[in-house]
């Protein structure tokens, strides 16, 4: 089933049930796409008929591109269950069945790669806004503080859904590859949600 298909109260109903899915990777998924709608939203503001021919392209890219961003996310939510299932699947295969352990390692691929492209998006639409956060409509920058934050934490939540499942993982190397390229994923988005809070501070905040 397509979880973005649920109204958000049975979406909420199912996360609080006792039921493996949708889980901590679907919310993550889930929080990511508001940040990036949300982002969208500052920057479809932003646009209008008297910028300047080069700031109204760049916002137009930008407006392009967080689209996409968006719907990957989106896509995600029903990712992450769908990759649980297929574990879950593959781990009650018979210990004599031919591929079982092959598959099992195939599927815990699959879950981590979830997690790691919440992150990996998340920091690409973090890097997008806080390129363009001059040309960003100061009226708005609430929201867009609103929307790092949600970028930022669905970034840091990915830390513990790969550590639970890299385990699992038989190649020491690539456990490592995986664990390495996260620190560096979650030290960049540190940096960006920390530039894009202090940016939208400057207008925000209590005088």
């Amino acid at each position: 089933m397509d979880l973005l298909q649920c109204k958000t109260d049975e979406f909420l109903d199912r996360l609080a049930a006792r039921a493996p899915t949708p889980g901590g990777g679907s919310a993550l998924a889930l929080s990511a796409a508001l940040g990036a709608s949300l982002a969208r939203m500052v920057v479809a503001y932003s646009l209008h008929d008297r910028l300047d021919p080069s700031a109204k392209t760049a916002l137009t890219e930008l407006a392009e591109s967080l689209g996409v961003c968006d719907q990957l996310l989106r896509a995600l939510v029903s990712r992450d269950a769908e990759a649980y299932a297929a574990w879950q699947a593959a781990r009650k295969l018979e210990k004599s069945e031919p591929g079982r352990h092959s598959e099992t390692q195939r599927t815990v691929l699959a879950a981590i790669a979830v997690p790691i492209e919440i992150a990996t998006v998340c920091g690409q639409i973090l890097e997008k806004l806080k390129d363009r956060k001059e040309l960003l409509n100061r009226f708005l920058l609430s929201d867009l503080r609103i929307a790092a934050g949600l970028l930022h934490a669905a970034t840091a939540g990915s830390e513990p859904l790969v550590l639970v499942n890299v385990r699992e993982l038989d190649d020491p190397r690539l456990r490592e590859r995986i664990l390495g390229e996260l620190r560096q994923t979650l030290i960049k988005c540190d940096a960006l949600a920390e530039v894009l809070d202090a940016y939208g501070g400057q207008y925000t905040s209590p005088t």
